[in-house]
């Protein structure tokens, strides 16, 4: 469905557009092969098709192919295009490596070297300046004007199945198939609050505009709204030390930041 809820998207050997207030076929978008995984950018403008071959971008008021990416490895797994349009980021089934690419000129923007395991997710920050990706072992920041990985933290047990940034790219949030969604501090790459509640995977997170809500689903098909704020490393590293005085043990760093450092927290500038 587009964002404006006026165009819905269906897929089988064609995608078909279709007008919602009346129910009639816009048009027809013919592809190479099968496509799979079909998505509105945010602006509702453009389509995105991955199919056998790459990667077709369709402009949705005309219903006419804008560009055509071929990738090497072929079989598109998942393809987004970030926020304002400029770069389509790709991960093949065959090679399981991320690709970045200029939308408008079909450029090859980089290749990162690291294989993504296990059936990937992704999502641009707002600001489009970071792409996360995640497999089975771990989530990992993108720079998108040069391909480079930024950082890497766990993202819980087993896959996580979808992830999402705050509105204003300073928080992730990411769905684990053990029901929990953790909140992550991008600067930092701290976890600073995990949100229990399903009682099976959770496979979508949906952050509200104003960036204080978040919606969850999952496979025990129950929709949950969670209150979050926004967090404050330093702040909260500042009142824990003053309330117990020391720092903490290895044994509580082990606890309570797991798959973090182990090191100072109650250094003498906090």
């Amino acid at each position: 469905m587009s964002p404006d809820g006026g165009t819905l998207a269906t897929g089988d050997t064609v995608v078909r557009l279709w007008d919602t207030a009346t129910g009639r076929l816009r048009a027809t978008l013919r592809t190479p092969e099968r496509p799979r995984r079909v998505a509105f950018t945010a602006d509702g403008r453009t389509l995105v098709v991955p199919n056998g071959e790459g990667v077709q971008l369709w402009d949705v008021p005309s219903g006419t192919l804008r560009t055509s990416v071929t990738e090497p490895g072929g079989d598109p797994v998942m393809a987004q295009l970030g926020p304002d349009g400029g770069i389509l980021a790709i991960v093949s089934t065959r090679r399981r490596r991320l690709h970045l690419w200029d939308a408008a000129t079909g450029r090859r923007i980089s290749e990162p070297k690291r294989e993504i395991t296990g059936m990937p997710s992704m999502a641009f920050s707002p600001d489009g300046r970071t792409l996360a990706t995640a497999g089975t072992k771990e989530v990992e920041l993108w720079d998108t004007a040069t391909g480079n990985r930024l950082s890497s933290f766990p993202g819980g047990p087993g896959t996580t199945d979808d992830l999402v940034f705050s509105p204003d790219s300073r928080t992730l949030a990411t769905a684990s198939e053990d029901g929990t969604v953790r909140l992550w501090d991008v600067p930092t790459g701290l976890a600073y609050a995990t949100l229990s509640g399903h009682t099976c995977a959770v496979t979508l997170v949906l952050y509200g505009k104003d960036g204080r809500t978040l919606f969850t689903s999952g496979k025990d098909r129950a929709v949950r709204e969670w209150g979050v704020r926004e967090f404050n490393p330093r702040s909260a590293i500042r009142k824990i030390c003053t309330a117990v005085g020391r720092d903490l043990t290895t044994a509580e760093q082990t606890a309570y930041t797991a798959g973090q450092a182990i090191r100072s927290r109650c250094s003498p500038a906090d």
